[in-house]
């Protein structure tokens, strides 16, 4: 797993970070990966509506 560190983080968002990581039970390293997560997410395709798309075209 690769390794990341953020520089000057606005006090404001890691509050707010550290907060959503106490109320989530999570550590704030863990918090941060799911909001990462979610964020960018892994976008799942649903076959069937890409070739439903594919054949319209």
């Amino acid at each position: 797993m690769a390794t990341l560190t953020l520089k000057n983080l606005p006090s404001r968002l890691h509050e707010k970070l550290k907060k959503r990581a106490l109320q989530n039970h999570r550590s704030l390293n863990r918090e941060v990966i799911s909001c990462l997560e979610t964020s960018l997410g892994s976008q799942k395709v649903d076959v069937e509506a890409f070739l439903f798309k594919v054949r319209k075209l």
